[in-house]
């Protein structure tokens, strides 16, 4: 009876557990992973498919996704620093000024629960690159002279763009890369990203200092999320995600989850 219940739950717990399989081979940790599909009752030809195999990822991605990251930092760190006093110098009060502030954080959190629906659905690819132009088109109407309700809507606008993208930009990561190698990848994405949260803050305040127009600190922050969306266009799709959509998932309803990037 066990047993049938595993086999009735497959398609729903087979995208994990090839992971875990995945992962034990590449670590020479056979016995474990026999057990795992012993127990859910997989199939060596079930194991292969939707599962990375060892290969050379090519170069041109792994940059893409470090610049990638380092532009997105840079316009989460930029927003949070300087987004009260870029607004207040665009002549609204303290007090709207950090309210701004405060909406651009709550649209974040909102806004990537419900995208992250969509990224399940779609894939990590077109939605950092619909974030990405999100945070830029919100950035360019926080420049221009809008009723305060349709400001308060972009800069949630540009939350949901700039914190979301970071979300799904590490989902992207983790699912291109081999299961022996994902955790150095997430590893030098982040620590390269972070060279953008720390150039945004004294890069802003050198244009608040130089006394530019204050739009200029907007274009600063719009720039990096049309190049982010750029990049994402050139990281080429791995040879297992095409296989794997072009087979479909367990039964033919749905792909196995590390080929939806």
């Amino acid at each position: 009876m066990p047993q049938a219940l595993g086999a009735g739950l497959l398609p729903r717990v087979q995208p994990a557990s090839l992971e875990s399989i995945a992962f034990l081979r590449a670590k020479r940790r056979h016995a474990e992973a026999d057990r795992i599909a012993d127990r859910w009752n997989i199939t060596a030809d079930d194991a292969q498919q939707g599962v990375p195999v060892p290969e050379q990822t090519p170069s041109v991605a792994t940059v893409c996704f470090l610049v990638m990251t380092y532009l997105c930092l840079f316009m989460i760190y930029g927003f949070n620093t300087w987004l009260p006093e870029i607004m207040h110098r665009a002549g609204y009060s303290a007090g709207s000024s950090l309210g701004f502030l405060l909406v651009f954080n709550i649209g974040a959190v909102i806004g990537t629960l419900i995208i992250s629906l969509a990224a399940d659905r779609f894939g990590s690819k077109p939605i950092i690159t619909t974030t990405y132009l999100a945070s830029s088109v919100a950035v360019i109407l926080l420049s221009l002279r809008l009723p305060t309700t349709v400001l308060y809507a972009a800069v949630a606008l540009g939350g949901v763009g700039a914190m979301g993208t970071q979300s799904f930009a590490l989902a992207y990561v983790s699912k291109h890369y081999p299961a022996r190698v994902s955790a150095t990848a997430m590893g030098w994405t982040l620590g390269f990203g972070r060279l953008g949260s720390m150039l945004a803050p004294p890069l802003l305040g050198l244009i608040i200092g130089a006394g530019l127009a204050f739009q200029w600190n907007f274009y600063a922050l719009a720039v990096p999320g049309v190049l982010g969306a750029l990049l994402v266009g050139l990281v080429p799709r791995r040879p297992q995600a095409a296989a794997a959509a072009g087979h479909g998932g367990v039964g033919g309803t749905a792909r196995p989850l590390a080929g939806q990037t």
